[in-house]
């Protein structure tokens, strides 16, 4: 079923069709008439002139009209992609986002892929309620995307899991697990260190991370799964770690 919106754009689009046609043919009948009532009769030079004023006078004014509902259509199509791609509580871009560019990216160059999944999440939910979950969501989405590498992408894929995805140009640094290795520890270590303050108490907040570079014949789904297969052998090693997948 199509939107509300769309469906009374349309519907303003008809009647302005409408009403612009009967507006021109009434605009004509009536520059006819007074020829008649004033003239006497139809004069060509009357007639001309009628025939460039009418339109002058009612097209742009349908033109701005039906402008006006096209940019309104646009800038609504616009906003409704842009929310089918954000997560409404952390303002992060969402999983169908994340796949997006993951599959965009690839076709220029190879990627680096983390999952991070925050630790004993049911713990805090149980101890702040929902709404202190959300706080705790939040506030973790806030730091992983504020200490996440140049050029990484940072989504929440859902539940307390998210995803950083990130294009590697190719160079040594680039593609060294070691640096990946520092650069996630620092994002980790930034989250644990900065507590939540909500209820009169602070939160502290670790997370498991698993991480993987593209490797030769790699696809998105197998590169995805050794992320995640490491931030599960994170969870084993303990939580609050990070996992670089074989």
């Amino acid at each position: 079923m199509d939107d509300p919106d769309l469906r009374r754009t349309r519907f303003r689009l008809f009647c302005t069709g409408i009403l612009v046609t009967l507006a021109s043919v009434a605009a004509s009948m009536f520059s006819t008439h007074m020829s008649f009532e004033l003239l006497g009769g139809v004069r060509y030079s009357v007639s001309m002139t009628s025939a460039a004023i009418i339109p002058l006078m009612i097209a742009p004014a349908a033109y701005g009209w039906v402008a006006m509902l096209t940019m309104q259509l646009e800038r609504k199509t616009r906003m409704m992609e842009r929310l089918s791609r954000t997560d409404p509580l952390t303002s992060l871009p969402n999983r169908r986002a994340f796949i997006d560019n993951s599959e965009r990216w690839l076709e220029n160059g190879s990627l680096a892929v983390a999952m991070i999944d925050l630790d004993h999440f049911k713990q805090i939910n149980d101890r702040l309620g929902h709404a202190g979950g959300d706080q705790a969501l939040v506030h973790a989405a806030g730091l992983l995307r504020d200490t996440a590498p140049d050029g990484a992408l940072v989504a929440r894929l859902g539940g307390e899991e998210f995803g950083l995805i990130c294009p590697l140009d190719g160079s040594p640094a680039d593609l060294a697990e070691e640096v990946w290795l520092l650069k996630l520890d620092m994002m980790r270590h930034r989250l644990n260190s900065v507590p939540l303050i909500t209820q009169g108490q602070a939160v502290h907040i670790s997370a498991s991370f698993g991480f993987a570079i593209m490797h030769p014949g790699d696809t998105l789904d197998s590169l995805l799964k050794r992320a995640d297969t490491a931030m599960y052998e994170a969870k084993q090693a303990g939580r609050n770690c990070v996992r670089i997948a074989a």
